[in-house]
């Protein structure tokens, strides 16, 4: 039998219902990979409810009720990542009162914590609390002389001078953008208000083949901004066919302010990509693998330029340091990893190369918070 309710009105019920079905699967595999086979029997599969009238994002009402409660603007405003970050955090109340039935410790103590640790939730991702991506585009939640919002700022200023400055300046002060980065990762007390811990987002709109270069450029900024990328399937609103279709998208984990930061990198190179295919020659422009061949090329000249970077600042190595914690996280979010071996493909060294070329004179622009220009955050439903 299907656990799903409605409570909202009849015209909308074409897409809720096939959603919540769809976070029925999400909260199987959580139970499923995070799990003992002992505790998975004593957790029994809640009804999910999409309500209109809520207060908070999510809500858990257990007993003979036993239901797991989600603002109907979920789903509809917000990407699928943000849903299953709620998801998590409610699921953790669920296995609070299912595995600990007798704990009179309040509702987000330290065994709720210890739970959102096993599932990988954010203890606060609820109430009125900003949903992740809104917190990636914005300091929503933290105070203005904050450690976090003061290194922003910082970080901000170091990238807008490296869009104005010159060659070699540009490429320092993107270098002490990242070990500034680096350094407040390893200072304690610079993370003490930090609720958030680790994060994972995902990049774009979920698709039904992965892009190689995308898989290239989240090598990138695993190596050089001190995240994790994985590509994960994720479900995603096809119009064209009315419903709800499989498809891949990259994830990028770590600490927020490092996940905002890679996440802007990311834009701005696949903006950055953009134009310069579109400025070459139209018979330059001549197929999908040369456009392919051209950006393999930018992301390696860039590469290029970040390696010179930290044979001059050694900021490689206070990157890596600064990760203390982000494997633990990382495994727990995904304790079946499939290693995938990668293939080598035949590229047109004419575009690969004019790629790199480009890539060598790649700057990072202002606009750190919105990734360099107005873009909205990918919705489920868009």
């Amino acid at each position: 039998m299907r656990s799903l309710t409605m409570s909202s009105d009849n015209g909308r019920q074409w897409f809720i219902r096939p959603a919540a079905e769809e976070l029925r699967r999400e909260w199987r595999n959580i139970i499923r990979q995070c799990l003992t086979n002992r505790e998975q029997t004593l957790v029994h599969e809640p009804v999910f409810v999409v309500h209109a009238d809520m207060t908070e994002w999510g809500r858990w009402r257990g007993g003979s009720l036993r239901q797991l409660e989600l603002h109907e603007r979920m789903l509809f405003e917000h990407p699928w990542y943000a849903v299953v970050d709620v998801l998590r955090h409610e699921m953790a109340h669920q296995l609070r009162e299912c595995l600990y039935p007798t704990s009179e410790e309040a509702s987000h103590g330290p065994l709720f914590r210890k739970l959102c640790e096993r599932l990988g939730a954010n203890p606060a991702a609820s109430g009125q609390y900003p949903t992740l991506d809104q917190q990636m585009r914005t300091d929503e939640g933290a105070a203005a002389d904050s450690p976090r919002s003061a290194l922003m700022t910082r970080v901000q200023k170091l990238l807008t001078l490296a869009a104005r400055a010159e060659s070699h300046e540009a490429e320092a002060a993107l270098a002490k953008a990242r070990a500034l980065m680096a350094r407040h990762d390893l200072d304690e007390s610079a993370l003490a208000d930090d609720d958030n811990g680790f994060v994972s987002v995902c990049l774009g709109q979920a698709r039904l083949r992965r892009q190689r270069e995308d898989g290239v450029l989240g090598v990138l900024l695993q190596d050089f901004w001190g995240v994790k990328t994985l590509w994960v399937s994720e479900p995603f609103w096809d119009a064209d066919y009315g419903q709800f279709r499989k498809g891949w998208n990259l994830e990028i984990s770590g600490r927020l302010d490092r996940v905002r930061v890679a996440t802007y990198v990311y834009h701005y190179l696949c903006g950055y990509i953009e134009r310069g295919w579109n400025a070459l020659t139209p018979r330059m422009r001549s197929g999908q693998r040369q456009r392919r061949d051209y950006s393999l090329g930018v992301i390696d000249g860039f590469r290029t330029v970040l390696e010179r970077q930290d044979a001059q600042e050694d900021t490689a190595a206070v990157i890596k340091k600064g990760e203390a914690g982000l494997d633990d996280y990382f495994a727990v979010r995904h304790p079946c990893i499939r290693a995938c071996r990668s293939t080598i493909i035949e590229k047109n060294q004419a575009h690969f190369a004019a790629g790199q070329a480009a890539g060598q004179k790649v700057r990072i622009a202002p606009g750190l918070e919105t990734g360099g220009e107005d873009r909205p955050a990918p919705r489920l439903l868009s």
